[in-house]
């Protein structure tokens, strides 16, 4: 358990970042500041505690020296960050300039106020393509898009700052995250907006890839007690589930579900032109690291995801 810290949050309104926030804040003792620009974000799904501050700022601007500054975080979750992989690819420079100047201005301003822990959330997206798990040390990293692309380099960065300050450094690369309060148009919340609209034909793109898909708690979870299992050193996790199912089989679990009857077309337009067939975490390293009994099963946490 985190207690007496100020915590710094970037990208706090968004998907995992309101999550975590919520998690973090529930013990009073902490201060929470969230840094985040609401460009995908809402700032709705940021709890009303009084221990949890909010900032409208960009990660890119220099306005955020002055804020980090005066907090002096002791615990810093760098989660702010362009990752819809479509968005990416449109808008290269974009998401080159949040994902990798965004995250290099903020480690410059860190080495001024020295916190005793960073988080990077990177990416799967950093992996060479691979029918079998990925694993941190041993699998090669050649991203296929931007997103990928723009988060290894950013890894780098971290590593730098690591080597610099010697501020205890964990990067985690987050494999396919579900859950509520979805901020993006991925896959399964795609799939849910169509479905409680009671849509009868439900438009998907390729059905053949496989992804590990783990839902948004348990990787809170992870990060909420990566901070005791690192000490005084720079780490690569992967965050996933070590299980990976098809588009095909999400949507027969989903199917199983409804009470209206639905037909699944393939639409060009949602195809990607470049997808992975197999996206799967080798989850022996944060396996040793923390202890957790158990991830929440693929079926309950789609089921509740519909049911809510």
């Amino acid at each position: 358990m985190i207690k007496n810290k100020r915590i710094l949050v970037t990208g706090g309104a968004g998907f995992v970042g309101h999550h975590l926030v919520r998690k973090l804040s529930d013990e009073q003792s902490n201060k929470i500041y969230i840094i985040d620009n609401l460009s995908f974000g809402r700032k709705e799904l940021i709890p009303n505690n009084k221990n949890v501050n909010f900032y409208k700022g960009d990660v890119c601007s220099k306005e955020i020296l002055t804020i980090i500054t005066k907090i002096k975080p002791h615990i810093v979750y760098h989660l702010a960050a362009i990752h819809y992989l479509p968005y990416c690819d449109e808008h290269p420079l974009e998401s080159f300039m949040v994902n990798v100047m965004g995250t290099r201005n903020l480690l410059n301003i860190l080495q001024g106020t020295k916190p005793e822990f960073l988080f990077f959330a990177s990416t799967a997206a950093v992996y060479t393509p691979d029918k079998g798990p990925h694993n941190e040390k041993t699998s090669e990293t050649t991203p296929i898009d931007v997103y990928g692309a723009s988060k290894l380099v950013s890894e780098d960065l971290c590593y730098l700052f690591y080597k610099k300050t010697k501020v205890t450094t964990v990067v985690g690369r987050k494999f396919n995250i579900y859950g509520p309060g979805e901020t993006n148009p991925h896959f399964i919340p795609s799939l849910m907006e169509q479905i409680n609209k009671r849509k009868k034909i439900i438009k998907v793109g390729n059905l053949y890839p496989k992804r590990d898909y783990i839902h948004v708690e348990d990787v809170v979870d992870y990060l909420l007690k990566l901070y005791t299992a690192v000490d005084s050193s720079f780490q690569i996790f992967n965050i996933g589930t070590g299980k990976e199912h098809s588009v095909r089989e999400t949507l027969s679990i989903l199917k199983s579900f409804v009470n209206h009857k639905i037909t699944i077309v393939q639409t060009s337009g949602l195809k990607r032109k470049v997808d992975r067939p197999h996206l799967l975490a080798d989850i022996q390293k944060i396996s040793q690291r923390v202890k957790k009994a158990s991830h929440i099963d693929f079926r309950e946490g789609l089921a509740n995801l519909y049911k809510n």
